[in-house]
């Protein structure tokens, strides 16, 4: 009997309106949570969680509507005498959470399906999806039980309003008004655990999503303990004697008269319930305590080691000469780094004086060491492991480790995977191609840390150099340009030198006229000055040949910061273009916060 029941329950929340509008409002934050260019599947399965928790509070409404209605309109006596018992009944209504269940799972999995569709680097985390699974799962047992105890609409609505406003509290990814001590936010229903795992480049986070999913499956179990305890309790009519043709018999229970068969199956009801909360209870203990501990001094290691030094763990490919070492998850994307690197090489006269390793980083500082935001419990972080961790610049030297922090023009092309909604993420073809062509021509792409005070500001600063009147420079540009296909240079070489994009920079105590330059990652490109990128967009209006024919005969000569802006136009065969020197307003605009002046290049 409880399964029919159980069914049709099923198909009534699973067909309600309410309930099917809840999944799609949690599908389009799906969507909107993961439209990012390139979906990670450590941060995205986070969402799915996330998103699942709009159509939870739904459920546990409905739920708690249907287990309230006996009491709350008056029908509990008529209700009783069905022959149907209590706690068969309230065992059919948490059967029929299995419908809103089924179609969290078909969300979940339409996720899965999307996402991979979208090339999501790396692969889902059972124990999260089965997490988000179990929220509507336990939301359900707790509307059940809400309603059984205390029927009144508003208890409901009350409870989904509270926990709204905490968990809303715990997914935002930045601090909320409430935002509880660290690890302790594992102990409610859903954790998103700051923007840290969207940062990070598949690295081995030890968030405790299996012990979570043990925790939700716990309280599941005791919020059906609690809906189903009530009916155990009650002992509703039964038949007596043999039943005639035609003839049906309500059996009268007189109080004062005990009937030894309907106690004996009360008493193991009421044992079965209290087994099931103990077993509940204890689990729901153990895996909070599991999930507040703090992290082994091991994993906090091993996490220090993944950031600061990523070649110990990461893989490595060759393709056109060219080394690329990335972490496991992002070999998928080697093909789309190497088509900007392999152009530019292609185009040199001559190969590069040294090898080329093309590195994947993480520039986040691992501020889930010390910022409880995070999710992770470590009262007291490592000093020394804080200390390289300062010093870290996010660039690692050509060989790998160890990194460095010194300024040094052969500094390689890094890929920084923590800025994958920003221009220098791991799909920034363009800025690896800046990146690349600046090496190749032994411009700098890192700039050293300048300490800086005047009677404006003060502080560090990072100060690139300025490649003023260097041929090589317009050089890097045409390279860059020339590694990408269609106009020009889809973002920053379509700049104009005299466009509003220009600003002015202080070199040597001189202001010029320069656009600034993104770089792949962190890297600081020095920006381009008017007069190499006016040279640039004219030699990409010549035939490529002509380009090359006349870098090539002078190729070590042009790569000397001696060699000439003038120079290079004259051996092309085409006058300087003339550019705009920078305004009165652009100096005032520049000079208003400070800062030091900019060296030129070596």
């Amino acid at each position: 009997m409880a399964l029919l029941l159980g069914r049709a329950e099923a198909a009534r929340l699973a067909a309600s309106p309410l309930v099917v509008l809840s999944f799609a409002v949690a599908a389009a934050l799906i969507w909107w949570n993961n439209r990012t260019p390139l979906p990670l599947w450590w941060s995205a399965d986070i969402t799915i969680g996330t998103a699942l928790l709009v159509p939870a509070g739904v459920v546990l409404l409905a739920c708690q509507e249907a287990a309230g209605r006996p009491r709350r309109d008056g029908l509990a006596p008529l209700y009783d005498s069905y022959p149907v018992s209590a706690a068969v009944r309230t065992g059919g209504l948490l059967l029929g959470v299995l419908g809103p269940v089924a179609l969290a799972a078909g969300v979940a999995a339409g996720a899965v399906i999307w996402l991979n569709s979208r090339g999501a680097i790396g692969g889902p985390q059972p124990a999260v999806l089965a997490g988000a699974i179990l929220l509507v799962a336990l939301a359900g047992a707790a509307g059940v039980a809400l309603g059984t105890w205390a029927p009144r609409l508003a208890a409901g609505l009350l409870t989904v309003l509270g926990l709204g406003a905490i968990e809303l509290d715990l997914v935002l990814t930045y601090d909320g008004w409430v935002r509880p001590h660290a690890g302790t936010g594992w102990l409610f229903p859903w954790y998103q655990p700051g923007s840290v795992p969207g940062a990070l480049a598949g690295i081995s986070l030890p968030f405790p999503w299996v012990a979570h999913a043990a925790e939700l499956a716990a309280l599941t179990g005791l919020a059906v303990a609690a809906a189903l305890w009530p009916g155990v309790q009650r002992r509703g009519p039964q038949r007596r004697g043999p039943q005639r043709p035609g003839i049906q018999r309500l059996a009268i229970t007189r109080p004062g008269i005990r009937r030894p068969g309907i106690q004996q199956r009360g008493a193991a009801g009421r044992g079965a319930v209290g087994v099931l909360a103990a077993a509940c209870v204890a689990a729901a203990g153990w895996t909070g305590w599991s999930q507040t501990r703090p992290v082994p001094a091991a994993e906090v290691s091993t996490l220090v080691a993944q950031t600061v030094h990523p070649a110990r763990f990461e893989q490595c490919e060759t393709r056109g000469g060219v080394r690329y070492c990335f972490f496991p998850a992002f070999r998928p994307l080697v093909g789309t780094w190497a088509a900007p690197v392999s152009a530019i090489l292609a185009r040199l006269p001559a190969p590069p004086r040294r090898p080329l390793v093309v590195r994947q980083v993480t520039g986040n500082r691992y501020q889930l060491l010390a910022d409880p935001q995070f999710g992770l419990v470590n009262p007291a972080p490592d000093p020394r492991a804080e200390a390289v961790l300062r010093a870290f610049d996010d660039q690692t030297d050509g060989q790998g480790p160890p990194p460095t922090t010194k300024f040094s023009p052969s500094d390689p092309p890094v890929i920084d995977s923590s800025l994958e909604e920003n221009p220098g993420g791991s799909l920034d073809t363009g800025g690896l191609a800046v990146t690349t062509a600046y090496w190749a021509v032994g411009l700098p792409t890192t700039a050293p840390d300048i300490t800086f005070s005047n009677s404006s500001v003060s502080g560090t600063y990072a100060v690139s150099c300025e490649p003023v009147g260097q041929a090589r420079e317009a050089i890097a540009l045409w390279l860059a340009a020339s590694a990408r296909p269609g106009p020009a240079f889809r973002g920053e070489l379509t700049f104009s030198p005299a466009g509003a994009d220009a600003e002015a920079v202080q070199v040597s105590g001189r202001w010029i006229r320069a656009n600034y330059l993104s770089g792949s990652g962190p890297s600081v490109i020095p920006p381009a000055t008017a007069e190499g990128l006016a040279l640039a967009l004219a030699m990409l209006r010549l035939p490529a040949a002509q380009v090359t024919a006349a870098l090539a005969a002078r190729w070590p000569a042009w790569l000397s910061p001696a060699a000439t802006d003038p120079q290079l136009a004259a051996a092309l065969g085409i006058p300087m273009p003339r550019t705009p020197a920078p305004t009165r307003l652009m100096i005032r605009e520049a000079r208003d916060p400070g800062g030091p002046s900019s060296p030129v290049c070596p």
